[in-house]
């Protein structure tokens, strides 16, 4: 058994004081007056693993137990104790962190579950950048008015998204968000915040990315879902095109005019996707020429056939 409780027969109390008091029945007295022993005191607390001491038996009045005694604790009671002890921390770690201590990830959610979730992280963290905010605040504008004379006023945001899911758990709710048919529009915001979690230190990457979205007709198309569209007629050749052939009219473009990241800088987002996508269908158009003259030479080259007998 862990943690016994131990019985043993109870001995004179040899505690001195610092001016040579002694105990006397578990109490000293001093130029003070009368205090609890500190040597007793600490005997005073019985519970797992406790040592205590009785009074010697005495044979006239037919006290005849053992010297030691081992008294066993209630094993349900530490469980109990245990589990009591994990909750608390779970409830002191969840109104801190908004999620609880070591909370299973694999026990299977419903859709409100993780949504409260991650509201719950998000209370927690916007109150934490709220206090962070007044805090930076405080310190810009102290700076500030000592060294200007003619300052006024400042503002501080730590903002309100917040990396709250790692880099696995978004590609799996972009799989499961294609799956589910969500619109491309859902399936963007997705896709914008796993490039923003992977390229959270490398801006221009993040930038690039971005724009590379905006432009592409299909982003979130297989080419064998892309093949069944044409064949309905539901998406023009051209941007068919120039989906299958993203990456290599990209690396064209570059080559032409420089980092597609700084094209048009100046331009607004809605111009300067326009520009691009003129020019993407350029190439397009032709791909879609040339590929036009391959086939008539192939055929013209073709060997002609005759039937007939000898």
């Amino acid at each position: 058994m862990l943690f016994p409780i131990t019985v043993v027969i109870e001995e004179e109390c040899d505690f001195r004081g610092e001016g040579g008091e002694s105990c006397d029945g578990g109490y000293i007295v001093t130029s003070d007056g009368t205090t609890r022993c500190p040597a007793c005191e600490k005997r005073s607390t019985i519970g797992p693993g406790s040592d205590v001491t009785r009074p010697p038996s005495n044979p006239d009045d037919g006290d005849y137990r053992e010297a030691v005694q081992i008294v066993n604790v209630d094993a349900e009671g530490l469980k109990y104790v245990k589990g009591d002890l994990k909750d608390i921390a779970a409830d002191i770690t969840a109104r801190i962190a908004g999620i609880a201590y070591k909370e299973n990830v694999n026990v299977a959610k419903n859709p409100d579950q993780v949504s409260s979730l991650y509201e719950n992280r998000t209370t927690v963290l916007i109150k934490i950048g709220e206090s962070l905010a007044k805090v930076h605040k405080w310190a810009n504008e102290t700076v500030a008015k000592l060294r200007y004379s003619s300052f006024i006023t400042s503002s501080n945001s730590y903002g309100t998204e917040f990396y709250q899911k790692t880099l696995k758990e978004l590609y799996e709710m972009y799989g499961k968000a294609k799956e589910d048919g969500l619109p491309d529009a859902a399936l963007d915001a997705i896709m914008l915040k796993i490039y923003n979690n992977e390229f959270v230190n490398n801006k221009d990457r993040f930038e690039r990315e971005k724009l590379l979205l905006a432009v592409e007709p299909f982003p979130h198309k297989k080419q064998e879902e892309l093949e069944k569209l044409i064949e309905k007629g539901l998406i023009s050749e051209e941007d068919f095109v120039i989906q299958i052939n993203f990456n290599n009219f990209v690396k064209r473009f570059e080559r032409e005019n420089g980092s597609i990241t700084k094209f048009g800088s100046l331009l607004v987002d809605e111009k300067k996707h326009e520009l691009i996508l003129e020019e993407l269908k350029k190439y397009s158009n032709e791909k879609k020429t040339n590929s036009s003259r391959e086939k008539v030479l192939l055929r013209q080259n073709k060997p002609e056939t005759t039937s007939g007998s000898d």
